[in-house]
């Protein structure tokens, strides 16, 4: 299990180092609680940073010890029980113009060696190489959620039922342009009031807001989407430096997807292909669920200034368009 909490560094550069050091340690304390519970074992805290491993049991004391059972399900509950304390402490530390760190937890099942590198004093290590899955489900994971590997899931079979639902979530193969999956976890499927006022008070903590313009696609009229995973949907709304869509799939942060844009016509399709902004690709920067697709928030990659302006101008006029249409 791979662990960061979002805004340390942040409070570190706004508290003395008594308090960053205090506000740290308080969280660690309760991370390290959770994970105590089931059977797990911290091997470091590093900065803004926690890994642990569960399944192995120290009081044999053999290196060649076959996994301990519901290894898979033990890293689980620990990560769900982390992220709802956690959760439950924001109200009152915005309260008291505290830091609040959401979390992000990557969870993978895999083969390691773990033993003592030094002769003189106890510095464990683990080797394998799903280790380094983990830790970039952790980066691909979005605040207050948790991925999984396939070979967790796998390993959860019927335990799956008494947890929160999971979403597949699509991400490219690094190299191999295919589409893989690994699954996400939101143990606040049911407690969405608390999760928007907890996105707030870190958003008021952190000074992260938005300052562009967005515009909204009216509900009754649909701009398509074409992906080049051959996935379609309809445009959201749009802004100087991206958009957001409904899609059929759901993708994790950081997967970057080619696009088409059209109207009903095919007069859009025409006038971007003319500006030389046929192709668009974007980066997922956030997802959730809706209904029974997802909708994205993606940055564009491909345009420098000049064309976003071009693309921006010719969306809105579309946009223009449709409203007088629709009147």
């Amino acid at each position: 299990m791979f662990l960061e909490m979002d805004g340390a560094p942040l409070a570190s550069e706004r508290q003395t180092p008594a308090d960053c050091i205090a506000e740290l340690k308080e969280i660690v304390a309760m991370i390290k609680s959770e994970i105590f519970k089931n059977d797990g074992v911290v091997k470091t805290v590093l900065g803004e940073n926690v890994v642990a491993f569960f399944g192995y049991d120290f009081t044999k004391g053999n290196h060649e010890q076959e996994a301990q059972k519901n290894h898979a399900k033990a890293a689980l509950d620990s990560a769900i029980a982390i992220q709802r304390e956690n959760i439950k402490r924001f109200s009152v530390k915005h309260r008291e113009g505290r830091p609040v760190f959401p979390l992000r937890i990557g969870i993978n099942t895999t083969k390691v060696h773990f033993g003592n590198l030094s002769d003189d004093s106890i510095d464990f290590t683990l080797v394998g190489l799903g280790i380094g899955h983990a830790r970039k489900m952790k980066d691909q994971c979005e605040q207050f959620r948790i991925l999984l590997g396939p070979s967790t899931k796998d390993l959860l079979g019927s335990e799956l039922s008494s947890q929160n639902n999971l979403h597949p979530r699509k991400y490219m193969t690094h190299g191999e342009g295919v589409l893989s999956e690994i699954y996400e976890c939101n143990p606040f499927d049911d407690q969405k009031d608390g999760l928007i006022q907890a996105f707030k008070a870190y958003k008021e903590f952190s000074g992260i807001e938005r300052h562009e313009l967005r515009w909204p696609l009216p509900k009754d009229y649909v701009l398509s989407v074409q992906t080049d995973t051959d996935d379609a949907g309809r445009l959201k709304d749009f802004s100087f430096s991206g958009f957001s869509a409904q899609l059929s799939k759901y993708y994790v942060k950081g997967t970057e997807l080619y696009f088409r844009l059209d109207s009903s016509s095919g007069e859009l399709k025409k006038m971007l292909a003319n500006s030389g902004l046929l192709e668009i690709a974007g980066e997922v920067c956030w997802g959730r669920p809706d209904g029974k697709h997802f909708v994205h928030g993606f940055r564009i990659k491909n345009f420098l200034p000049e064309k976003r302006r071009l693309f921006l101008s010719i969306l809105r006029q579309e946009v223009i368009n449709i409203s007088d249409r629709l009147l």
